[in-house]
């Protein structure tokens, strides 16, 4: 597949050593709540661990950033990780300033405004950077979103298209959904999926066709 397989181990470390800084301020914040400490050093540890969390997002983003880089490809994000990401965001950010001006617990405001932070501009950069997406090549489909997925074409058992959303079960009986409303530029991907399928001698011929008469309803 042409990727570079060391970089994916290295992809594959950061975003565990992200996990494990968020997890690690996580419980520095507790202890410090169970066993406080004077302001001033409670302060400095939680600010060492916030900045450790937000080197290790900071290197994972751009890790990610020069991986896909070079990579043809459409944007995927689902409605499902937005609107969980934003969710997410606002309680954030809300606990930042419930904490602060409710409890005054300065620390927890502290922990939760930088994860806040991060958080805000993780999702941005995965929108900007198109870093959740699929991607054609000749003879597999990658789609990127928190994990990485590839589909080959003798892995395909069915396929079915419902409601403009395209799903593939595999032989190993997994089943993997690409909902066009969540893609960019739709119109030409719905017909570069056509034109894969051809390519990969995968007889849908109902399915292609509708493929492509929807993708010219989407340009009209």
């Amino acid at each position: 597949m042409n990727y570079d397989i060391e970089s994916l181990k290295k992809l594959a470390r950061l975003s565990l050593l992200r996990s494990i800084a968020f997890v690690a301020l996580v419980l520095v914040v507790f202890l410090l709540t169970i066993y406080p400490v004077d302001t001033f050093s409670g302060i400095l540890i939680v600010l060492l661990f916030s900045v450790i969390f937000l080197m290790m997002s900071i290197q994972y983003l751009q890790a990610q950033k020069r991986i896909w880089q070079h990579i043809p490809k459409f944007l995927f994000l689902s409605w499902y990780y937005v609107s969980f990401s934003v969710v997410w965001i606002v309680v954030l950010f809300v606990l930042s300033i419930v904490s602060y001006f409710v409890f005054d617990n300065l620390l927890l405001a502290l922990a939760a405004f930088v994860v806040f932070i991060v958080e805000s501009i993780g999702l941005y950069w995965i929108y900007k950077e198109k870093l959740h997406f699929i991607s054609i090549k000749p003879n597999h489909l990658m789609i990127v979103k928190k994990r990485i997925i590839t589909i080959l074409p003798e892995e395909v058992a069915e396929l079915y298209y419902r409601n403009d959303i395209l799903i593939f079960k595999l032989k190993n009986e997994k089943t993997i959904f690409i909902n066009f409303l969540e893609t960019e530029n739709a119109g030409e991907l719905r017909i570069q999926i056509a034109e894969w399928l051809n390519h990969n001698h995968l007889r849908y011929e109902e399915i292609i066709e509708e493929l492509i008469r929807n993708s010219q309803k989407t340009k009209e």
